[in-house]
């Protein structure tokens, strides 16, 4: 498995052809370097004693484990699977005159909003939540996440596409007509669909 780069200009070589054998100034593996006058300077400049000679062996082997792992690595390339199934769909309600929707079990899995086919001028912003029980809003890098009320019809109904890795780690959804700040009432009762990857 070649892992070192051909000082000479030769291609690559073996981990085993760039460590040293242990027996004095100047040796190497017999099926390395011999004519690579940079690698073969700095194994003559090694020194020969006993020490140096007992490291580089330690070198050598730790390298030609390394080596034969790599070579044992089995590497997944199947791709993962976000969905197993059908999608299904469930219905977010804002009540009359209030902003701030039901809790939906999303599951991490929301692919699409449905607007009703009415819906007073606001912005659509989300809570989430892993208990269903308490809910914070959602931001993304410290910036709420928005569907801009020009994105959403007033008198039509429309499918909006939403990026599933959004969604990850969000179990449970509310959707707010409005802003944190600014929240704006319905003036009638809106049923949002909200649809999950299976």
């Amino acid at each position: 498995m070649p892992l070192f780069p051909d000082l000479s200009g030769n291609g690559y070589q073996t981990p085993e052809a760039h460590i040293p054998t242990p027996g004095g100034s100047g040796s190497i593996d017999p099926t390395g370097l011999a004519t690579d006058a940079k690698l073969q300077e700095v194994i003559d400049a090694l020194p020969t004693d006993p020490a140096t000679e007992t490291t580089l062996l330690l070198v050598r082997t730790a390298v030609e484990s390394a080596a034969t792992s790599l070579d044992n690595i089995e590497t997944d390339t199947s791709p993962i699977a976000l969905t197993s199934g059908p999608p299904t769909v469930a219905t977010a309600t804002i009540a009359n005159g209030q902003s701030l929707s039901d809790a939906v079990e999303v599951d991490g899995k929301l692919v699409t909003i449905i607007t009703p086919a009415a819906w007073t001028a606001a912005d659509m912003t989300f809570q989430g939540s892993q208990d269903g029980t308490n809910f914070y809003n959602i931001y993304d890098d410290g910036t709420e996440r928005i569907i801009a009320s020009a994105n959403i019809p007033t008198a039509a109904v429309r499918v909006l596409s939403l990026d599933l890795t959004d969604w990850i780690g969000i179990k449970y959804v509310k959707i707010r007509s409005g802003t944190a700040a600014v929240a704006v009432n319905q003036g009638a009762s809106r049923a949002i669909l909200l649809v999950m990857a299976g």
